[in-house]
């Protein structure tokens, strides 16, 4: 094998494995918002992992949004109903934070 294949061939996997460690610092954080009535009045939210806020209003039940949040971001989400809500924080698929009550229900963690 010549030079060129072999830096050709390393180069990619240095690539590779910066990549990975990359993704690992970055996590998927999954909202989800149910109850008894079928809408809620506003869902405010934590929207992006610069920390943004986003508020929607009159939102279907049940609700879900998700996007990549970096580790160490700390994360929010209540939700406004005529009645029982329930609103939980999932990250990488696991339940990391819930909260359910008769009208305003809200959650918050950092993601780890």
């Amino acid at each position: 094998m010549s030079v060129k294949p072999q830096l050709y061939l390393m180069a990619v996997l240095v690539f590779g494995i910066l990549s990975i460690a990359c993704e690992k610092n970055q996590l998927t954080v999954e909202y989800r918002v149910t109850g008894k009535a079928s809408k809620a009045y506003t869902i405010t939210f934590v929207s992006n992992s610069a920390g943004e806020s986003s508020t929607i209003i009159n939102a279907p039940i049940p609700w879900n949004y998700s996007f990549l949040a970096d580790r160490g971001d700390t994360v929010y989400i209540s939700a406004w109903s005529s009645d029982s809500v329930k609103v939980q924080i999932f990250v990488d698929g696991d339940l990391k934070a819930e909260d359910w009550d008769d009208n305003v229900a809200e959650a918050r963690c950092v993601v780890e």
